[in-house]
């Protein structure tokens, strides 16, 4: 068995007044036990504490200095998420006061949607996807006109609905519906099943990444999922939320577990973790208001971006 080795000192008799006054183990600091880093906040290393005390765990990354964990993580508080999260919040508290003000109803019941939100043509009125607002298509022009807009028998044109001031030159152009539709949800349902991933398995993820670059992912995945929606989806479908952002973190979350594989502790449930919420999610994009082309090419985009770009490195 080792035995403790204690420093010399000058004088011989000071060595058993330094073994007398060692704490015993009651005055010790009280170990506090190893907990599981949070899963999918890239890999995590075990890193050997100064002196002779037991081994604890930090996230990859944390010996940076303050300016680097600023810029590319690991950081304490996820910011991003926070504030996304309750500025999302807050315009969905706008949608159903819009949706009072346009239809006379907050939550649209004829038909009743199953979000619990606001009805089509008011989404699509407050910024919701929808692609003959985007780019010229050939059966619509800026008079084309619906009906039951807003309210029931009521009719409008496709100018008016898409709103914003219309179109320059009568011509739809609207490019800022691919950001606007992030922060926006179909209902409150809708927003609870999004917050549920966002402020987890994102929160995580901007821990790890910090908030720079975790904020670069998830707006570029989000802006991609849109123009890809628009282009494959069918043109009156209308579509929005943050679900196709998380998707591109997903995408990203796959090629870490791959990477990152013998380091992370247990990545087979990982894997099987990433696996069922990809599942949940994409049957969840059969929903109305939901877009599994927008789900799936921020998670296609982001795998095969993220695992080329191992290769290369490799």
């Amino acid at each position: 068995m080792d035995q403790p080795s204690y420093e010399r000192t000058p004088d011989a008799s000071n060595v058993f007044l330094q073994l007398e006054t060692v704490p015993t183990d009651h005055e010790l600091p009280a170990y506090k036990p190893y907990t599981q880093p949070p899963a999918f906040s890239t890999h995590q290393r075990s890193v050997e504490a100064p002196g002779p005390s037991r081994p604890s765990h930090s996230p990859y990354g944390s010996n940076r200095g303050p300016l680097m964990r600023a810029l590319v993580g690991p950081v304490r508080r996820p910011w991003f998420s926070w504030l996304t999260g309750l500025a999302m919040f807050i315009v969905l508290i706008y949608e159903l006061i819009k949706s009072n003000m346009l239809a006379g109803y907050f939550i649209e019941t004829n038909p009743f949607n199953i979000m619990v939100g606001p009805g089509f043509s008011v989404l699509v009125n407050l910024g919701a996807k929808f692609t003959p607002c985007i780019r010229p298509l050939p059966n619509f022009t800026s008079t084309t006109p619906f009906s039951d807009c807003f309210r029931p028998n009521a009719s409008c044109t496709l100018e008016e609905l898409c709103a914003f001031g219309g179109f320059a030159n009568g011509v739809a152009n609207q490019s800022f519906r691919f950001i606007i539709p992030i922060f926006l949800h179909a209902g409150i349902v809708h927003y609870v099943i999004n917050m549920l991933t966002h402020l987890r398995l994102g929160a995580d993820l901007e821990r790890a990444l910090g908030v720079p670059r975790y904020m670069v992912l998830y707006l570029a995945s989000g802006i991609w999922g849109v123009i890809l929606s628009s282009i494959l989806s069918q043109s009156m479908s209308a579509s929005m939320g943050c679900s196709g952002a998380l998707f591109g973190l997903i995408g990203y979350m796959f090629v870490d577990v791959i990477v990152n594989w013998k380091i992370i502790p247990n990545p087979v449930k990982e894997l099987m973790k990433l696996f069922v919420s990809t599942i949940i999610s994409l049957a969840l994009g059969l929903l109305p208001g939901l877009d599994n082309f927008a789900h799936m090419g921020r998670f296609l985009l982001f795998f095969f971006f993220f695992l080329c770009m191992l290769f290369t490195l490799s």
